[in-house]
């Protein structure tokens, strides 16, 4: 019995240790109402987080890029199969360059965090679904 207690004591340090190890730290959270949350902290200038995936219906797919004052990030968003559509939302950022190439669907925006922190919010949907490839790198 005590072992089993420890045992149930020491798995979660030993994931809460493991997410502190890493160079770029993701929780995800999915929730009922088809809305899948990804919570990116993206710290080293030059690091990507890179993601594959399919969105639809009435599902939709989150990602909340964390960023402090100064920091700028590239959001990259390629349809691979179908249109994935998309929305950028949240305070504390600009946008203050967007590019898309709509022969290799693709579209690219830049952000630069202007307060102290915030949550960059970008959400993927598509109707009625699209494969999609996502890619976030810390300038």
């Amino acid at each position: 019995m005590r072992a089993k207690f420890l045992k149930t004591l020491l798995v979660p340090v030993f994931v809460t240790a493991l997410a502190a190890c890493s160079s770029n730290p993701v929780i995800y959270h999915t929730e009922e109402l088809s809305r899948d949350y990804t919570y990116l902290d993206i710290s080293q200038n030059g690091s990507s987080y890179i993601v594959q995936s399919q969105v639809g219906g009435e599902h939709q797919s989150i990602y909340k890029i964390l960023g402090f004052k100064g920091e700028r990030f590239t959001i990259s968003i390629e349809s691979l199969d179908g249109e994935a559509m998309h929305s950028l939302d949240g305070d504390g950022f600009r946008v203050f360059n967007y590019y898309s190439d709509e022969e290799k669907n693709i579209r690219v925006e830049e952000v630069e965090v202007t307060t102290m922190d915030t949550w960059v919010t970008f959400s993927l949907y598509a109707h009625p679904q699209a494969e999609y490839k996502l890619t976030v790198t810390k300038l």
